[in-house]
């Protein structure tokens, strides 16, 4: 059976397409990406700008395209925090499924930790925190072998955060100070109430760029970056 996941988020569209064999295991078809910037300047306006809508159509459109390649495919699409925090988040899914052709489903944050935390963790038998940090709002779930016991969404998102704190650059210790403070005042109690944790697995671009960083790569090669493992240092 052929599948396709979809994941229509703040900063980026993310699709992966594969072949799933009948013992559960699952091959990778194709690995499709684009960064519409669906919520930029939501955080101010309320609103997903004409703009962003216009790019996250063409970003349907290309995956769309994609997806003909592979008949009988089943398709689950998902949207994340831009189209649930949105005002205009039904008529712009409305018009984004128009371009899929496809139903496209908003979930909750909870939701989406759960899901994240089931494709980045899976049963790992460690106590686990998952972060998944993205462009609007950053997931927390933490569970072990499998089952999840707590789950959390908070409005940190990178999109968000620039759009907030980073106004002019190089930034200023105000507004470095202001961004740490709206960040601690959010997790702390989360932090507070997961207790001890074994291990950490974090997802999407942040993380990735910090084990770029730490690896000293170029350019971003899946391969060498998942999986990498950093101290807190």
């Amino acid at each position: 059976m052929i599948v396709a996941g979809i994941d229509i988020g703040t900063n980026t569209a993310l699709m992966v397409i594969g072949q799933v064999n009948s013992d559960g295991s699952y091959d990778v078809l194709e690995d499709v990406y684009d960064v519409p910037r669906l919520g930029e300047g939501l955080d101010a306006s309320g609103v997903i700008t004409d703009a962003a809508l216009l790019r996250a159509e063409q970003a349907m459109v290309r995956f769309r395209n994609h997806l003909s390649n592979h008949p009988h495919v089943k398709v689950y699409a998902v949207a994340t925090s831009a189209m649930r925090e949105a005002d205009n988040g039904s008529i712009v899914r409305s018009r984004l499924e128009l371009a899929l052709g496809y139903p496209i489903h908003i979930i909750e944050g909870d939701e989406e930790a759960r899901l994240t935390f089931l494709g980045a963790v899976g049963t790992r038998p460690e106590h686990t925190l998952m972060i998944d940090i993205g462009g609007g709002s950053t997931e927390y779930a933490v569970g072990i072998g499998g089952t999840i016991t707590d789950a959390a969404s908070t409005s940190i998102g990178a999109v968000r955060l620039t759009e907030r704190f980073a106004v002019s650059r190089p930034l200023s210790p105000t507004a470095v100070s202001q961004a740490r403070e709206y960040i601690r005042q959010l997790i702390v109690p989360l932090a507070q109430r997961y207790g001890r944790i074994d291990l950490v697995v974090g997802v999407a671009g942040t993380p990735t760029a910090l084990a770029m960083i730490d690896k000293g790569l170029p350019t971003f090669d899946p391969a060498l970056v998942d999986g990498h493992t950093m101290t807190t240092a």
